[in-house]
């Protein structure tokens, strides 16, 4: 029989397409399963299928998972002008225009508003796109499930090998209290 202990740390990295991510884990004791799981917004579709990951290998134990995102410094960030929002306003501006008003807007005045440009993180990713990120994802969530899975078994090898030395010490002992035993009761039968 072996003995799986209950702590344990794990942590795994990778990147998808510019995007990088840490995976960390941490277990400690726990009467049942406890699981607390967080993801960067927008990344909550990984929550069932994580816990259920956990589940599949363990029965106990407080679990604590984040998941940390970064986008690589060192890649372009690809960007979208929302075209749409300038051509509205550049139609609400425009009887303002007329009336003198105001004067047309220069482009770098529109870029300026909030909304029109839009960084990667906030353009919406292709239904392929985000199921290869979460893929990505949860393939580098079960490389670390599987780190802290090792981490648990080593500290269970340790808790093993720490019973086994005080049965062995305490053996003799008992084996010598068994005969004491049988001794005082044999001399007062």
């Amino acid at each position: 029989m072996s003995i799986s202990g209950m702590t344990g740390f794990a942590r795994a990295e990778g990147e998808h397409e510019g995007l990088r991510w840490i995976w960390e884990l941490k277990s400690v004791n726990g009467r049942g399963l406890d699981v607390k799981l967080r993801t960067p917004a927008g990344f909550d579709a990984l929550d069932p299928p994580a816990r259920a990951a956990i589940a599949a290998r363990f029965k106990r134990g407080s679990v604590q998972v984040n998941l940390m995102l970064a986008r690589d410094p060192g890649r372009a960030q690809p960007v979208r002008v929302d075209v749409e929002l300038v051509e509205r306003l550049l139609a609400e501006g425009e009887p303002f225009i007329k009336a003198k008003r105001v004067k047309r807007p220069r482009w770098d005045g529109l870029l300026a508003v909030r909304g029109v440009v839009l960084a990667e993180d906030a353009v919406e990713l292709s239904q392929a796109d985000r199921e290869a990120l979460d893929a990505a994802l949860l393939a580098g969530f079960d490389e670390a499930l599987g780190q802290l899975a090792e981490a648990r078994r080593a500290e269970g090898h340790t808790l093993a090998g720490v019973l086994r030395d005080g049965a062995e010490r305490v053996a003799p002992i008992a084996d010598e209290t068994v005969r004491l035993v049988k001794e005082r009761m044999g001399l007062y039968t």
